[in-house]
């Protein structure tokens, strides 16, 4: 919590804004990583304050604009999301380039050790990176100049250590001060008598500890966390359809009607069914939400477009398998389809392009830069429970991009779950992340 968010806070934004402390013998003009002063930290804290709508409400607090609110008491989860989740693609336009790159490797190693199973691979790739950050600030920032030791901090030796711990203790979510504080702020809630505060707190520990106990004995106790929302439809393998629904069935219009017949066409085919020659489509009767075995509640355009863009925190971007990879796409509903006279729980979506493979390995795996496919080609049907999460997918820039370029969006994967963007994802017959000279030679 300290260490990565608001430690890394306070040396990396003011080495960018040049507000950093300064030695006599040294000039902060000679700073070539020191960009975000005036309109440019002013455009960034807009961009950064803009990309409020575009994250899932699960992905809790969304960063404020940071050029006015960053003496002001920036939270530690506004750091961390403003580092860890933004940072690749916005300021990709505004760091010189090698300043970048080095940045992203500490995005990547931190995503790493923040999921919640962590394969010895992705500790071991993750060590290999913070270790790369850590020499390449000596070099990048501190350039052997004793007037600059000042800028090697004790939060960059503790990097060196959070791979190693997390073999040892296990992941850092469980040891950081997240965990401590959130448990701090459970149990003062339950101090109801201002007297004797401290021997109440003890008590209400004890308490808690025993409930716990005996919960894990026997789960079936906890009513929380088998209860279903009244009107809602279990799926199966902890999905279940939430409302809002559509009262009847009705023929879908445009390229959606058009998909959903053709794809119903090929599945009863391939069950050996006929198909009536004037034959329109299927009825659909929408759904607008499904929750998750994750927890996350996965939403969809249908319902969300109603709302204007800045009332509404988009909760339709999700992480899907497809044809045996893994893709993003945007939910348009859900839905249920008759198959061989068979139920099946399925969503109509649109896909987002394959990333930009340049950007992808330049930013250490951590920028997965893309574009909406159009709808002849981005438009399908797939099983709903091949929904594996909820992903923030973003509108960004990118250097040389002109009018005439598609949108670009990057996608932001929440802390705490399993990373699909790693050195791998482009199905790369060899390890990318072995392949590559993390040292930077620039």
């Amino acid at each position: 919590m300290h260490v990565t968010n608001l430690n890394f806070g306070d040396l990396l934004v003011p080495l960018w804004r040049g507000t950093f402390t300064c030695d006599p013998t040294d000039s902060v003009s000679s700073w070539s990583w020191a960009v975000l002063t005036g309109e440019t930290w002013t455009k960034h804290g807009e961009a950064v304050a803009a990309c409020r709508p575009y994250l899932p409400g699960s992905y809790d607090r969304s960063p404020r604009n940071i050029a006015e609110k960053v003496n002001s008491g920036y939270k530690a989860k506004e750091w961390q999301n403003y580092f860890y989740g933004l940072g690749p693609g916005l300021l990709l336009s505004v760091l010189p380039k090698p300043y970048w790159k080095h940045f992203c490797k500490l995005v990547y190693g931190v995503r790493l050790l923040h999921q919640k199973v962590i394969p010895r691979k992705h500790v071991q790739d993750a060590h290999k990176y913070l270790i790369a950050f850590h020499v390449e600030l000596e070099t990048l920032y501190v350039q052997r100049r004793t007037d600059r030791l000042h800028f090697v901090r004790p939060c960059l030796h503790a990097l060196l250590h959070m791979a190693p711990e997390t073999v040892r203790i296990g992941p850092v979510t469980l040891s950081s001060t997240w965990t401590m504080e959130r448990m701090i702020g459970f149990l003062v809630k339950q101090i109801s008598l201002p007297s004797n505060p401290y021997p109440n707190l003890s008590e209400r520990a004890v308490l808690q500890c025993q409930m716990d106990a005996i919960m894990i004995q026997y789960p079936q106790l906890n009513r929380a966390s088998n209860s279903e929302p009244q009107y809602s439809e279990d799926i199966g393998d902890g999905f279940i359809f939430l409302r809002a629904r559509e009262r009847y069935g009705h023929l879908q219009l445009g390229i959606l009607g058009v998909k959903l017949r053709e794809w119903f066409i090929v599945e009863e085919t391939k069950h050996g069914n006929p198909i009536p020659a004037n034959w329109e489509g299927p009825k659909i009767r929408k759904w607008a939400r499904m929750r998750l075995p994750n927890g996350q509640v996965a939403r969809c355009a249908w319902k969300e477009t109603e709302k204007p863009p800045d009332k509404v925190r988009q909760a339709r971007m999700v992480k899907i398998t497809y044809n045996g990879q893994i893709e993003f796409a945007e939910v348009q509903f859900y839905f249920f389809g008759i198959i061989n006279q068979k139920s099946l729980p399925l969503a109509a979506v649109k896909l987002f392009s394959r990333p930009d493979p340049t950007l992808f390995e330049e930013s250490s795996f951590t920028l997965w830069s893309v574009t909406r496919l159009d709808d002849d080609e981005g438009v399908v049907i797939i099983p709903a429970k091949s929904i594996l999460s909820v992903v923030a997918i973003i509108p960004h820039e990118v250097p040389g991009q002109t009018a005439q370029d598609k949108q670009r969006f990057f996608v932001w994967e929440q802390f705490g779950l399993e990373v699909a963007l790693w050195s791998e994802a482009l199905d790369n017959p060899s390890d990318a992340a072995d392949s590559v000279n993390l040292l930077s030679e620039e």
